[in-house]
């Protein structure tokens, strides 16, 4: 089904400038899509194709749906031909702003797994945005919460009051930061 390696994948994203994860975040991500084996995931705006391939080289579950929202439209069009090329069907990819489009009509069923590298400062927006779809044993990842401190801040505090479970975990050879959530 798959054209290319991980690897080459990486490759391939990077020559066409596509900002994608580090190795340690997919790390991270991948151990954690091992452990709780989410079947509906929701993505904002991150390298779509990048996502989907790597979520379908992960999940050997058939049965899982990765739903992404795109702003940009350079992104969006190579998410559609990359999603097209590989036969990956279980990606859905949407154009725009997501706080301007209603998720109830949108999404299917619940969400067991969001993971959040959009406009930093609209982190909590976008948390707040999914909140009444998020399945009780969802995970929540919220990316580069080192990076952009002052833009997410007080995105930490925020979460604690709100999940119980919430954990840092060290990415990009300890220069940023996962936040990780759960109940």
């Amino acid at each position: 089904m798959y054209n290319y390696s991980p690897s080459q994948y990486a490759q391939r994203a990077r020559a066409k400038h596509v900002p994608i994860s580090s190795d340690q975040t997919l790390g991270h991500i991948t151990k954690l899509l091992k452990r709780y084996h989410p079947t509906y995931c929701v993505e904002l705006w991150s390298a779509v194709w990048w996502w989907s391939y790597h979520i379908a080289s992960t999940i050997s579950n058939r049965w899982w749906t990765l739903i992404s929202f795109e702003c940009s439209y350079p992104s969006y069009h190579s998410a559609i031909q990359f999603l097209k090329e590989q036969q990956i069907h279980n990606s859905i990819v949407y154009f725009g702003n997501c706080l301007q489009i209603n998720p109830n009509i949108l999404l299917k069923q619940p969400i067991d797994f969001l993971y959040i590298d959009a406009q930093k400062s609209s982190y909590f927006d976008f948390y707040l945005h999914f909140a009444s779809l998020l399945t009780q044993e969802a995970t929540l990842v919220f990316d580069d919460v080192q990076r952009f401190a002052k833009k997410i801040w007080p995105i930490e505090q925020q979460m604690q009051a709100l999940w119980r479970n919430c954990t840092f975990l060290a990415t990009d050879y300890n220069t940023d930061w996962l936040l990780i959530c759960r109940r």
